[in-house]
């Protein structure tokens, strides 16, 4: 699991222009939604959001197998790259601040940071080494996991959202506002204070009262109860979620969603 923590931390830092290309020329959303990100296992590409430049539409993307960033017209086709392999995230900035012009876009709206901060990592300042290859196909495995079990709880909830990755956290996720009551959120997140491995986390958020009863919390067939005075809600983790085992995951991840989300129906003061 630690090279997944790698490359998980390694992307998340890669993702900041993506983020910044998305801040300087997407119509901004109060949620800050207009920054945040989307990932394809078929192509391997982490997206950006779609871009007018007068002449047509455009995406700025990752490719994770390549490492490489990549803009694409509206037929998917490349018309532009931007090697990322080797180089500061620095460097990759500035490379594609450059590579705006190319597509039509003014570099001057390129922005130099975001309202939000991601951790200090330790290779921050370095050149970012070629990703393993095994843990980049590990990391698409969880996160296409991550991409099916939103959908299914999408499904389960009767609620049709988009499934983000969003850049702060660099978690895969949705939020839905299930009743008048209760807003729920779900996703697949990075190892953090909560838990030293990545994980699935289902959260309830009060809509109308300021916080939760203290209900009987039910037993979890997966996972387990965190919950706090600012956070009511349960985690899974990666480590019972062998790599290659979709179909059970998936059965995993959906039982451990029912019994949380059931639980939150019966939240009452």
């Amino acid at each position: 699991m630690q090279a997944y923590k790698t490359i998980d931390e390694q992307l998340h830092l890669l993702c900041q222009p993506l983020a910044k290309v998305n801040e300087g020329f997407v119509s901004p959303a109060a949620d800050q939604s207009h920054t945040n990100l989307s990932f394809d296992p078929v192509s391997g590409r982490i997206y950006a959001r779609w871009i007018e430049n007068g002449t047509g539409k455009q995406i700025l993307a990752l490719n994770t197998n390549e490492q490489k960033f990549e803009w694409l017209d509206e037929n998917f086709q490349v018309k532009e790259k931007v090697a990322a392999a080797n180089k500061s995230i620095v460097e990759i900035e500035q490379a594609i601040q450059q590579s705006l012009t190319k597509v039509g876009l003014s570099p001057d709206k390129f922005p130099k940071g975001m309202s939000y901060e991601i951790p200090d990592y330790s290779f921050a300042g370095q050149a970012i080494a070629k990703l393993d290859s095994q843990a980049c196909a590990n990391w698409q495995k969880y996160r296409n996991l991550a991409n099916l079990a939103c959908q299914q709880t999408l499904t389960y909830l009767q609620a049709v959202e988009q499934v983000r990755i969003w850049p702060h956290h660099f978690d895969t996720g949705i939020y839905v506002e299930a009743n008048q009551h209760i807003g729920v959120g779900f996703g697949f997140a990075m190892a953090d204070s909560m838990i030293d491995a990545p994980y699935f986390y289902v959260a309830a958020y009060p809509l109308k009262d300021k916080s939760f009863g203290q209900n009987t919390l039910p037993n979890l067939s997966d996972g387990e109860w965190k919950v706090s005075e600012s956070w009511h809600g349960a985690v899974l983790s990666a480590e019972k979620l062998p790599v290659d085992e979709l179909e059970n995951n998936l059965d995993k991840v959906a039982i451990f969603v029912k019994e949380c989300v059931d639980s939150f129906f019966l939240l009452r003061e």
